[in-house]
């Protein structure tokens, strides 16, 4: 949904569009605050916090996303906030040097609701 940018329909991924589009690129800022808001809030409430995962869509596809998402949780591992300027650190780099381990792991959504449909409709498969 690309209400955020004022863009309908679009054939390149949002991410893909921030470099050279303004809104897009308070679009992917929004998402990746509300990514690690989320992702926040659940590591908030557990005992150990170890992985982080990336997966699906943008999670596997998007270095910028990821280093986005990544450097909002430094804060929860001891280091700052930063605001991804040129001389700032890779902040996948900064959480996996804090003892987290980051992992982008590819995902077979296509795969996944083939096999789920063919088992639905009770097909060969």
């Amino acid at each position: 949904d690309y209400k955020v940018t004022g863009v309908q329909t679009c054939a390149l991924p949002i991410y893909l569009l921030a470099a050279a589009d303004t809104d897009a690129a308070l679009a992917v800022t929004v998402f990746c605050n509300a990514a690690a808001m989320a992702i926040a809030a659940c590591a908030t409430a557990l005992d150990q916090w170890q992985n982080l995962v990336f997966t699906g869509g943008i999670g596997e596809n998007s270095d910028q996303i990821r280093d986005q998402v990544c450097r909002r949780l430094l804060v929860l591992r001891g280091g700052g906030v930063s605001d991804g300027g040129p001389t700032d650190h890779d902040a996948v780099a900064d959480l996996i040097a804090s003892g987290l381990d980051v992992l982008v792991v590819q995902a077979d959504e296509e795969g996944v609701l083939d096999r789920l449909t063919r088992q639905r409709l009770q097909l060969p498969g």
